[in-house]
């Protein structure tokens, strides 16, 4: 009995439907956003290389398919035709692979907080009230940096928000915290002000640090904290008095009643009372963890 053969406009007609065509069919890659920490843009642009060179391999695995299939006259039972359906089924689960690894890269692309907002970490009570007045309270990923956005921590609430040059603050338990102005330029880093009223307050620059004190101001009820690139933290009793610890940098004290103006350096503390009197700098020892 003579083997079934197919013409061969009928294989290339199977061939042709069985062949990937990858145009279309898988989701475009979304561009890695310029303004976000360097820690994120440098993974997403990773992710996003690797799938643009499975991509690649992808187009080529799809031409030597078709060259190889697309044009043979074979029987059903041939072992080559097994071959093909074979190879085609390879080609498909690697595509399918592909798109959903893109599809995940692209969802991780929209989720990444876009300028003007920090990237946020919480934990315990706490609530943000936008400038609008829309309370954020549960899952918050997100804090937008405008002025009159608010912080509120109960007490075990604990706020971490990283800005999009890797710079890090922290708002620690019974904390009220305000923004009161942000400007984010990719080239030249950001001009933050903020306000405290009462808690515990915890800053530690990140790539862009800065020179100039006025871009980057902690306003007390008693003091101004004007911020060169440094790490420190402010404890602000709900009464209006506290102590400023520095671990590393410089900072720029304002007695906001008499104008007075001093820097604060390295292993140094201050405290101040809610008449705005501050004492000398101390020694301090370095922070722990």
């Amino acid at each position: 009995m003579n083997a079934v053969r197919f013409p061969p406009w009928l294989w290339l007609l199977a061939a042709l439907l069985l062949a990937p065509a990858l145009h279309g069919q898988v989701p475009a890659l979304l561009p890695v956003p310029g303004q976000v920490a360097p820690s994120i843009r440098a993974e997403l642009s990773a992710r996003r290389a690797e799938l643009l060179k499975r991509l690649t391999g992808l187009r080529e695995a799809a031409k030597a398919y078709n060259d190889t299939w697309a044009n043979r006259d074979l029987p059903e039972d041939d072992p080559l035709s097994r071959q093909g359906l074979a190879a085609k089924a390879r080609l498909d689960r690697a595509r399918a692979d592909y798109v959903r690894d893109a599809n995940a890269y692209n969802a991780a692309v929209q989720a990444v907080p876009p300028a003007g907002l920090g990237a946020v970490e919480t934990r315990g009570e706490f609530f943000v009230v936008a400038a609008d007045g829309h309370r954020l309270t549960g899952t918050v990923t997100a804090v937008p940096l405008e002025a009159g956005t608010r912080i509120v921590t109960g007490s075990d609430g604990h706020v971490r928000i990283t800005l999009p040059d890797d710079t890090v603050f922290t708002i620690g338990a019974n904390s009220d915290m305000t923004i009161d102005s942000f400007v984010w330029d990719p080239d030249d880093g950001h001009t933050i002000l903020t306000s405290l009223a009462k808690g515990v307050f915890r800053w530690v620059t990140g790539k862009v640090a800065r020179k100039d004190p006025a871009r980057m101001k902690v306003t007390l009820p008693v003091l101004a904290v004007g911020i060169r690139g440094t790490d420190f933290e402010v404890s602000l009793e709900p009464g209006g008095a506290g102590t400023v610890r520095l671990y590393s940098g410089e900072l720029e004290i304002t007695e906001r009643k008499t104008q007075r103006m001093f820097p604060l350096r390295a292993g140094e503390a201050v405290t101040f009372s809610a008449a705005g009197e501050c004492s000398a700098p101390t020694a301090i020892e370095p922070p722990v963890g």
